[in-house]
C-alpha cells in the first residue's frame, strides 16, 4: 500500500518511508434506539454514520539515523501542520494506492495521534518506527482524479420594447439555459463544486435532480467564484468569503450527483458571450477500492 499526504509518500518496497501494517478501522454508528416502551425489544430511529480511524505502522528505509530521522520529519511535519490542526470544519485528504501506485483514491479527515522514532539500535541502523493515525471523518472513498466539465454561457435573446414599459429598464436580458450531462461513475453521491467565472451577471447552475446554486451579484472578467459543498465555502479568486451572495434558493447540502447521468442548465446574463461554469466532482465510492 501507499498513501500520500501534503507532499509527502509512503508505502511501497523502495522509499524512504515504508507502511508495515495498516488498519482502516471500523466506522462508527451512531444510534437513536431506545427501549420499546412496556414490551420487548427496542423502537430504532435514524442510524448515522460516524467516524473511523486508519492506523498505519510505519518504518523507515534508510541507511543511518540521521537519514531515519529526516524522513519521519517530513511525515510528522504534514501530520502537525499547523495551518491543518488550527482551522476547524476544513477535512483533508488522504490519497491511498492499494496497487503499488497504479490507480489513487482518497478519504477527507484529520491527521491524528502521531507516536515518533525512538533512536534504538534500529534506527541506528536507518530502520526508524513510527505510528500514525488518520480520522476518516466523511464517510466516503473518492478517486484521486477530478472530473471536469465546462459549461459555455448561452448569449441572451435581443429584442425590442414592448409596452407596458416599467421601470427599472434594461436592454439585457438572461440568456437561455445551456443544457449539458455529467456522470458520477462510483456507487455513492458525491459532492460537486461549482466555478462560475466573469464577467456575469446573477449566474445559475441547475440540476433536473431538483437542487439549484445561484449567485447575486456581478463577477467581473478575469475574476472567478469558487462554491464548494465539500468545504462549504463560496470564495472569490483573492479568496474572500461571498456566501452571503447565494441565492436563498442555494442549499450547498444538496448539491451532489448521484450515481448515473445527470442533466445540469447553466444561465445567467453576460454581453460577451465568453463566461463559463465549471463542473468539478470526484467519483465517490461507499468502501475502500483496489
Amino acid at each position: 500500500m501507499k498513501i500520500k499526504i501534503g507532499n509527502v509518500e509512503a508505502g511501497g518496497n523502495t522509499g524512504k518511508l515504508i507502511i508495515t501494517e495498516y488498519a482502516p478501522g471500523a466506522t462508527d454508528v451512531r444510534t437513536n434506539y431506545v427501549d420499546r416502551p412496556n414490551g420487548d425489544g427496542q423502537m430504532v430511529g435514524n442510524d448515522w454514520l460516524g467516524s473511523s480511524t486508519w492506523a498505519f505502522d510505519i518504518s523507515t528505509n534508510t541507511k543511518n539515523l540521521k537519514e531515519a530521522a529526516d524522513a519521519v520529519a517530513s511525515l510528522e511535519g504534514e501530520w502537525k501542520k499547523p495551518g491543518t490542526r488550527l482551522t476547524p470544519n476544513v477535512p483533508v485528504p488522504l490519497s491511498y494506492s492499494n496497487d503499488d501506485g497504479t490507480s489513487w483514491y482518497r478519504i477527507y479527515g484529520r491527521p491524528g495521534k502521531f507516536t515518533g522514532m525512538a533512536p534504538n539500535v534500529l534506527a541506528t541502523l536507518g530502520v526508524g518506527k513510527v505510528n500514525a493515525d488518520f480520522v476518516q471523518t466523511i464517510p466516503l472513498h473518492f478517486e484521486d482524479t477530478e472530473q471536469v466539465e465546462t459549461m459555455a454561457i448561452v448569449p441572451p435573446v435581443q429584442g425590442g420594447l414592448m409596452a407596458p414599459l416599467m421601470e427599472p429598464l434594461t436592454t439585457i436580458g438572461t440568456g437561455l439555459e445551456r443544457a449539458g450531462f455529467v456522470e458520477n461513475t462510483g456507487n455513492a453521491p458525491t459532492p460537486m463544486t461549482i466555478v462560475f467565472h466573469g464577467p456575469i451577471q446573477n449566474p445559475k447552475i441547475r440540476s433536473a435532480k431538483g437542487w439549484e446554486v445561484g449567485y447575486r451579484g456581478t463577477i467581473a472578467a478575469g475574476d472567478y467564484v469558487t462554491i464548494n459543498p465539500l468545504l462549504g465555502t463560496v470564495k472569490t479568486k483573492n479568496g474572500t468569503n461571498v456566501a452571503g451572495m447565494l441565492t436563498v434558493k442555494t442549499r450547498l447540502s444538496a448539491v451532489t450527483l448521484p450515481v448515473g447521468k445527470s442533466e445540469m442548465f447553466y444561465t445567467g446574463t453576460d454581453t460577451t458571450n465568453t463566461a463559463t461554469a465549471q463542473l468539478k466532482w470526484r467519483n465517490a465510492f461507499i468502501s475502500m477500492q483496489a
